[in-house]
């Protein structure tokens, strides 16, 4: 979990969720880009202004910050560009987006999409380029530790609200959006059905087991949100006074504990990369944290509180944990989990088997 660069930030480094549609990874050039949004967008005078910029960090799609001049007005602007590998992802991000920034939520305008057969054999999505920086601080250095402290106080808070507002917004029009597109997952009962198919697919028995429990032991909801999936901090972009939420690649229809569990969790478990000497008050500060952002939210939202029952937040943390540890048998399934090393699954993987074994009332092996 880290950012790309300075002034833009796209990260999906923990949000994927598979699904039918996968295409082949590969690469695509300034060239073939150029010819595909000419046509798409019917603008053949569309042209760059200085050579793409491949943004770098992430664990799957393939991202490139670019600048047009000579196309329609929506197009002449810093745009953002995700080649994606999976066809039913790709139109779930593209309609979620489409429908917060509707409502008036802060988050990238999505200018065009594409599909595989448009000529990149990928599905595409153009979207704004959004300044800013995640409100995290490097941890390295002399003022490594004050920078923490200032950071722990203030990340609480701006999750907390950022939650807050996405969860105030009508869920009805999304879930009428998606269920139309028929192929793309709409809520947390849809994305247990394709962990239990993708777990079957590496033989992973246990992980099936437990895609099969969580339908019967969920626990009542109250109340759904149209829910990001992936809240955390090097998804928020700070620009000022102004917060924008980037990589909705797992939004759904949800009860908004599947947003607060996630962000509670990641944030107690502090799955980043830090100097040994760092690491007892880096987690010590995200563990308050991750205490201060429940506090907070439920302040601001209280009509949201029956989200906020510790059964209900435990069983939609075993929902991400199970997706998490399926993710993590691919790679090694696919031989290519060293080409994720670093990622966040694989180092809270053995904290998320517990807590998933927890949940099911069973033993699962992290990896």
């Amino acid at each position: 979990m880290r950012p790309y660069l300075p002034t833009v930030e796209h990260t999906e480094a923990v949000a994927y969720a598979g699904g039918e549609g996968v295409q082949p990874p590969g690469s695509v050039s300034e060239t073939q880009l150029l010819e595909v949004l000419r046509r798409c967008a019917g603008a053949p005078g569309l042209r760059y202004t200085a050579p793409p910029v491949r943004v770098t960090g992430g664990f799957w799609a393939e991202i490139l910050a670019v600048r047009f001049e000579g196309g329609p007005p929506e197009l002449n602007r810093d745009l953002i560009v995700r080649v994606m590998p999976d066809r039913g992802v790709a139109r779930r991000e593209a309609a979620v987006q489409a429908e917060v920034v509707s409502q008036g939520f802060p988050a990238p305008q999505v200018r065009l999409t594409g599909e595989p057969e448009d000529g990149l054999g990928r599905p595409f999505m153009v979207m704004d380029r959004v300044r800013g920086r995640p409100p995290v601080p490097e941890v390295g250095g002399p003022a490594a530790l004050a920078a923490m402290g200032r950071a722990a106080i203030r990340l609480p808070n701006v999750l907390a609200t950022m939650a807050a507002r996405l969860h105030a917004l009508d869920p009805r029009p999304l879930r009428t959006r998606l269920e139309g597109l028929g192929d793309v997952l709409v809520d947390v009962t849809d994305l247990l059905a394709l962990l239990e198919e993708r777990a079957g697919n590496v033989e992973r028995l246990d992980l099936v087991a437990a895609a099969r429990r969580m339908p019967v032991i969920r626990p009542a909801s109250e109340r759904e949100a149209i829910c990001h999936g992936d809240l955390h901090p090097f998804n928020l972009l700070v620009e000022g006074d102004e917060v924008s939420v980037v990589d909705w690649s797992l939004g759904l229809v949800a009860d908004p504990a599947f947003d607060l569990a996630f962000t509670a969790m990641t944030m107690a478990m502090a799955p980043i990369a830090v100097p040994r000497v760092l690491r007892r008050p880096v987690r010590a500060a995200a563990r308050t944290g991750s205490r201060q952002f429940l506090r907070r939210y439920r302040r601001l939202l209280p009509s949201a509180a029956s989200s906020l029952r510790d059964d209900t937040l435990e069983w939609h943390a075993a929902v991400h944990c199970l997706r998490a540890l399926i993710e993590v048998a691919e790679w090694i399934d696919a031989g290519t989990v060293d080409d994720h090393a670093g990622h966040p699954w694989l180092l809270m993987a053995p904290q998320m088997s517990v807590r998933l074994g927890a949940v099911v009332d069973w033993r699962v092996r992290p990896m």
